[in-house]
């Protein structure tokens, strides 16, 4: 595990201040702040989804779907109505039909990956990965994880007795340490869904090749071929969604954190899991081994895919904070 547990003993102060994450800790010390000791019971029906980000996550997912279910109308299309590949000789449109197996298959995959192309990427393949990541139509939905994540940090400082100006925020996220550590998420997002799409168009090669050997006909082998889109493709993809909506949620809270640390006020993260009964042992472990430095944090969540576990700062002095 990347974080670090603070567990030194250290003298306790003759106050505590909450901690609102729910779990009871040791007296520790964080930063220059006061030693706490504290514990702050939650109800558990509150927790299914400490981010927040449930619809998002859910919109994500059905833009990936979408599109990728355009792909399998595209394909049922040309393979069966058009019979692309004259396995019944019923049109003369014959996309496919060049002299040699490997020539009709080389053919469907040019133009598989012209699709991709326009509905996956929206025609960025072209441009080189970078710029193409930064432009990617994903990066609304990972950026709108990315405010949350700041304005749920926000609000927590706040509550702490922290103060900060209204437009925090948005100002803040156009400053290079936030605008380059979302950049690493659009990039990282970005490779993600490139290799699903390369491995989907592996084995949609492969199983095409199999299916004209085999000689099917245009039905099996556009529902074989479909099966491939779905189970490789929108499986990932989704999955893909869930992740990076997680990832960018825990780490603009740790950069807000970072923002407050920087001006001396000390602070550290617990790991809040989603409290209920599908919280896995890999999350439950990470929770107890907290409270993490921010620095230590970073990266940690999601611990998995499908993790719904998010950040809640542990702040020891919170009039001291001034985020702006």
């Amino acid at each position: 595990m990347r974080g670090v547990k603070m567990n030194k003993p250290l003298r306790t102060s003759s106050f505590a201040l909450p901690c609102t994450c729910g779990h009871s800790h040791p007296s520790q010390r964080l930063g220059q702040g006061v030693a706490f000791n504290v514990s702050v019971a939650r109800p558990r029906s509150t927790l299914v989804d400490p981010t927040k980000t449930t619809q998002l996550r859910r919109r994500f997912e059905a833009d990936f779907i979408r599109r990728f279910r355009k792909i399998i109308k595209h394909i049922k299309n040309e393979i069966i109505e058009l019979d692309g590949f004259d396995l019944n000789g019923v049109t003369t449109n014959r996309r496919f039909d060049f002299p040699t197996d490997q020539a009709k298959v080389a053919g469907f995959m040019s133009w598989l990956q012209t699709e991709v192309d326009a509905e996956i990427f929206n025609g960025t393949l072209v441009s080189p990965r970078f710029v193409a990541a930064q432009n990617s139509w994903m990066n609304t939905y990972i950026q709108t994880a990315y405010r949350r994540g700041m304005a749920t940090s926000l609000a927590e400082v706040r509550k702490a007795g922290g103060k900060a100006t209204a437009t925090y925020v948005q100002d803040a996220f156009l400053r290079p340490v936030h605008a380059d550590r979302a950049g690493i998420i659009y990039s990282r997002a970005y490779e993600g869904l490139a290799n699903i799409t390369t491995e989907m168009s592996k084995q949609v090669s492969e199983v095409l090749g199999q299916g004209l050997l085999n000689g099917s006909n245009p039905e099996v082998l556009a529902r074989q071929i479909v099966n491939r889109v779905e189970k490789i493709s929108i499986t990932r993809a989704r999955m893909l969604a869930r992740t990076e909506a997680i990832a960018a949620h825990a780490e603009a809270k740790l950069n807000v954190y970072e923002d407050a640390n920087i001006q001396g006020v000390g602070l550290m993260s617990e790991l809040l899991t989603a409290g209920d009964d599908l919280v896995c042992e890999e999350c439950d472990a990470a929770s107890a081994a907290g409270p993490y430095e921010v620095a230590a944090a970073h990266g940690l969540i999601p611990l998995h895919p499908n993790c719904r576990c998010t950040w809640i700062p542990v702040i020891t002095s919170g009039k001291e904070i001034t985020l702006s």
